[in-house]
C-alpha cells in the first residue's frame, strides 16, 4: 500500500509542477529531487 501511495503522491507533484509554469532548469532541478526522494524512501 506503501508504495502506491507514494507512486499516487508522485503523480500528484508532476501534475503540480505541470500547473505551475516554470523555467526549464528549475523543474529539472525539482525533477530531479523528486527522482531522489523517491529512490532513497524505495
Amino acid at each position: 500500500a506503501a508504495v502506491t501511495d507514494l507512486a499516487r503522491e508522485e503523480a500528484v507533484a508532476v501534475d503540480a509542477l505541470e500547473a505551475v509554469d516554470l523555467d526549464p532548469e528549475t523543474a529539472e532541478y525539482l525533477e530531479e529531487l523528486a527522482t531522489f526522494v523517491a529512490e532513497r524512501e524505495r
